[in-house]
Order: structure tokens, then C-alpha cells, then sequence
């Protein structure tokens, strides 16, 4: 069973990544040609952050599967990838804005959210092996 969650894992992540490039190749393109903010647009950053929760729930159940509770590690991501999922979602507060913004805001979000998600990974790294107190 564990290694079936850490697959769905890895594959979740893999998508992810592919929507996240997907999506910063279309909102860098927007900003700079000043193009209206489309469907397309839109649905990739609601397609971001769906496999930003759902990568975060696939992520629990690995950590619940695991069941070693006493890594340091594991919880310093858990709670770095529960701050990025939190933090996808916020590109649905920029509905009414400008179109330049709404680009921006989106483009600076990706980033912002794939940084934490680097950052969290490499915790794990580094504190997969300290135990907790």
C-alpha cells in the first residue's frame, strides 16, 4: 500500500510540474504581449491549484502510511506543502482585477508556490534522518 501512495505521489508531482510550466509559459506570455486574460488562463490556474490539494492530500495518506511520526523531516514538509497548497489557491481572489494584474499576480503565484514546494522537498531531504524530540 505505501508503495502505491508514494507512485500516485510521484506521478501527482510530476503533473504538477507540468502544469506549472505550462502555466508560467502562458501567463509570462499574456503579461508580456498585454493580452486579455482568457478561459485558458483561468483554468490553468484552477488546474494548479486542484493538483496542488490533491498532490497535498496523496501527501497525508503517504505520511499517515508511512506512519513514522517522529521525523523531523516529514513534518517540516508536511507543513511547507500545506503552506504552498494554501497559497495556490489564491489566484481566485484576483477575479475582477485587471487583466495585467491578474497575469502578474498569477505568473509572481507560481512561482511563488513551486519555490515552496523546492524548498519543502529539500527540508525533507535534509531532515528525513533527525528525530523529534
Amino acid at each position: 500500500m505505501k508503495t502505491l501512495i508514494l507512485v500516485l505521489h510521484e506521478v501527482t508531482s510530476g503533473i504538477l510540474v507540468l502544469i506549472a510550466l505550462w502555466a508560467l509559459y502562458k501567463l509570462g506570455r499574456g503579461l508580456s504581449r498585454k493580452t486579455p486574460y482568457d478561459v485558458t488562463a483561468q483554468r490553468l490556474m484552477t488546474a494548479f491549484s486542484i493538483g496542488a490539494g490533491l498532490q497535498c492530500m496523496v501527501g497525508i495518506g503517504l505520511l499517515v502510511t508511512i506512519g513514522n511520526f517522529n521525523r523531523a523531516g516529514f513534518w517540516i514538509h508536511a507543513g511547507t506543502m500545506l503552506v504552498s497548497t494554501a497559497v495556490a489557491t489564491l489566484h481566485r481572489r484576483w477575479r475582477g482585477a485587471p487583466d495585467a494584474v491578474r497575469y502578474r499576480n498569477g505568473l509572481l503565484l507560481v512561482v511563488g508556490v513551486v519555490t515552496l514546494m523546492v524548498v519543502g522537498i529539500l527540508l525533507l531531504a535534509v531532515g528525513a534522518t533527525k528525530k523529534t524530540a
